[in-house]
């Protein structure tokens, strides 16, 4: 019996020794966890920028890239729920990257010949290679 009634007092005399963390500390341990995590996320902020590439780099890159390219709007065409976009080089016409989106994130405003501004992830697909864009905001006149 005299066993459960030590075990019981360390039990809470632990919980006291817990419980009465000063505010000193608490603040201390607080303002360390804001530090890393800003410094986590500052680490990682450069991962999720997209780099700049030329057209004519794109199919060189590896699948899942995320990055940013420049060229005019040289064909749309529409199948099923998607809009593709072919989108070329100024100076080789020969050079051209296909985009593809969700109809319903495809801006209105697109007509051919427009000089725009694509941010999106590289992938392979049936058809080759092609940027996959998320939304309307990734693309963007010029």
């Amino acid at each position: 019996m005299e066993g459960k009634r030590s075990s019981k007092q360390g039990l809470k005399s632990c919980r006291k020794d817990f419980m009465v963390i000063s505010d000193n500390r608490m603040l201390s341990f607080s303002l360390a966890i804001s530090v890393l995590g800003l410094l986590f996320l500052f680490i990682f902020s450069g991962m999720l920028s997209p780099k700049t590439v030329a057209l004519s780099e794109v199919q060189y890159l590896s699948e899942e890239s995320y990055i940013s390219f420049v060229g005019y709007l040289g064909q749309i065409s529409m199948s099923g729920q998607y809009v593709r976009l072919d989108v070329c080089d100024l100076v080789s016409s020969d050079s051209c990257v296909s985009v593809v989106v969700l109809k319903a994130d495809a801006p209105s405003w697109l007509v051919e010949g427009d000089f725009i501004s694509v941010t999106g992830t590289v992938k392979e697909g049936v058809y080759g290679r092609y940027v996959s864009v998320h939304n309307e905001k990734d693309i963007s006149p010029m």
